[in-house]
């Protein structure tokens, strides 16, 4: 089934923890170029801040003070979007890390309170987007955790990350069957900048974060922005590794499978960028073929170049 979602200019956009993470550059891109807002988080003053901001450069933007993380409270958000602008056509969730400290050295109700709220943001909004969207069609999208750039133990949050991962994978196998006109995308940075903070206020209180490498806020908006405009699955942004799942996405269901089997083996870090400003660890750079999403010309040589991936795949046994 074909899905076809609408340009920018003609959208209703709502963003979920829009004051964390590339919410605030994701919400500035977005009224620039055109779409109307609603913005929803628990941090209010942020959230006002921003919203001023946007209307001072001319965008049309509401705000609800509520966090997703809670049914209750996905529900209103769906309900301030009905009331402000009669519906929306994107939702956007953006996870919040969890907790990346060592899990033998947490209690139980450290790691519950860092998993829970990052979880549970994700399925409350997905739902609620979805009762609606399935009436009308759109975009689902979701900015997922960051994936770090070099293998170690990561805690709760690679534990998040695959749940969110595969809460995500079944909505959409799911709608897909029902042939429901939504796309349903997951965004992977391979650890991106935050506006400040290396860590969620969601973790667990006197977590000692560390530095991270980072990667720069404006890339990651800009593949949201064209997922809300271009049916996508599953797009990994800066490792080469992700190379094969983002061509993957634009295949079908059974190929893509194909495709991506063994593609999480290969995450390292490419070429260079820049960190959002006032983050002082470095930003890591996209590759090329991220870079590459909202440019026809090059995703044509991109898919033209996956030829021998795809012969590949099809000629091996599917396990």
């Amino acid at each position: 089934m074909r899905i076809r979602l609408k340009p920018l200019r003609e959208q209703v956009m709502v963003i979920a923890n829009a004051t964390g993470g590339v919410g605030p550059v994701l919400a500035r891109r977005a009224a620039q170029a055109g779409a109307r807002l609603l913005l929803a988080a628990d941090e209010e003053p942020a959230l006002r801040a921003l919203a001023e901001d946007i209307r001072a450069d001319g965008g049309e933007v509401e705000i609800v003070v509520a966090d997703a993380t809670a049914a209750s409270a996905a529900r209103r958000i769906t309900e301030a979007a009905l009331a402000r602008f009669g519906g929306f056509d994107t939702w956007i969730n953006m996870a919040a890390t969890a907790s990346a400290g060592p899990l033998l050295e947490q209690s139980l109700e450290a790691l519950q309170d860092g998993f829970a709220p990052t979880y549970w943001r994700v399925v409350h909004g997905s739902l609620a987007a979805v009762h609606h969207l399935q009436r009308t069609g759109g975009a689902l999208i979701t900015v997922g955790i960051p994936a770090p750039a070099e293998d170690g133990p990561q805690g709760m949050d690679a534990v998040a990350r695959q749940a969110i991962k595969g809460f995500t994978d079944t909505l959409r196998a799911e709608i897909e069957q029902a042939k429901t006109p939504v796309a349903v995308t997951l965004i992977t940075p391979t650890a991106r900048s935050s506006t400040g903070l290396p860590r969620s206020t969601d973790s667990p209180a006197g977590e000692s974060a560390g530095a991270r490498p980072s990667y720069a806020a404006g890339p990651v908006a800009e593949a949201v922005l064209h997922a809300a405009q271009h049916p996508l699955r599953n797009l990994v942004l800066g490792s080469r590794g992700g190379r094969r799942i983002n061509l993957a996405g634009r295949l079908p269901p059974r190929l893509n499978r194909r495709l991506t089997a063994g593609a999480a083996a290969s995450q390292a870090p490419a070429e260079d960028g820049s960190a959002l400003p006032g983050v002082s660890t470095p930003a890591l750079p996209y590759t090329p073929d991220v870079r590459g999403v909202g440019r026809p010309a090059l995703a044509a040589v991109l898919v033209t170049a996956a030829g021998l991936l795809i012969w590949a795949a099809l000629s091996r046994p599917e396990r």
